[in-house]
């Protein structure tokens, strides 16, 4: 996923790998994917969650929203394969 965003940095992050806030939700979906790729079809899974914009409007210049991510992973028929 070649994608470039403008991310809210953190100023006094307490984790290095915590030092953004969340732009979208699709990757946290497909890391649990990966996790979980030892079982079986189907996996279907969701997450409703805040994700962060830099917004110049606001004081903060941050803009929160939430959203709704769903991945629906399922065999492919045999007659498709």
């Amino acid at each position: 996923m070649n994608f470039n965003a403008d991310l809210v940095e953190l100023g006094n992050s307490v984790n290095s790998e915590y030092n953004v806030l969340r732009y979208w939700l699709i990757p946290c979906l497909m890391e649990t994917l990966k996790y979980n790729k030892h079982y079986e079809y189907p996996q279907n899974i969701f997450e409703i969650g805040t994700i962060f914009r830099i917004n110049e409007d606001f004081e903060t210049r941050t803009a929160e929203s939430e959203r709704l991510a769903i991945a629906y992973c399922g065999a492919m028929p045999i007659s498709q394969r």
